[in-house]
């Protein structure tokens, strides 16, 4: 018998083209999964699934408000929403302070209960303060509205607002 008949093509390849074959067939399946994992991602039926981009200008309570406001009266809320941004700021900024606030409370040495209440205390409050403008905004956005966008802003309250108590549900206790 001949040398090269009686034995597979593989085994006779040198090494570093089974290497580069590898590396290629590896880096293949890697681009595969990577444009198929982004394919499946990107096209959701539902527009409102997912973590879509803040409005510009906009933090994402404010970009969620406005998403659920009918199409034609965006702008106008848009404005609304814009009309209290120092106030809403100063408030965010209060919260972020307050829970800040709470960590020092609860790591200082010796540990106080009290500092730790009052911390709470004042984050519940703060927290109220930044939900309040979004709630007083999200009225006065509705008041805007004619019967039938406000009909549809309530369908698309609903609808969050299933989707959230959903979530809530499957959530592991």
């Amino acid at each position: 018998m001949s040398g090269s008949g009686d034995r597979p093509g593989w085994a006779l390849t040198p090494g570093w083209v089974k290497a580069l074959l590898i590396a290629s067939l590896a880096l293949n399946v890697g681009v595969v999964g990577l444009v198929g994992g982004t394919a499946m991602r990107g096209e959701k039926e539902n527009p409102y699934s997912g973590k879509p981009e803040n409005e510009p200008g906009l933090d994402r309570r404010q970009s969620r408000i406005l998403r659920m406001v009918p199409e034609v009266r965006r702008e106008a809320a848009r404005n609304v929403i814009l009309s209290r941004t120092e106030e809403y700021d100063a408030a965010r900024s209060a919260l972020r302070q307050a829970q800040m606030d709470l960590v020092e409370a609860i790591r200082s040495e010796p540990y106080q209960p009290e500092r730790v209440r009052a911390a709470l205390s004042a984050r519940r409050e703060a927290s109220g303060t930044v939900w309040g403008i979004g709630y007083e905004q999200l009225a006065e956005i509705a008041d805007a509205l004619d019967p039938v966008e406000r009909s549809e802003l309530a369908a698309r309250l609903e609808e969050r607002t299933k989707r959230w108590l959903e979530r809530q549900e499957a959530k592991p206790r």
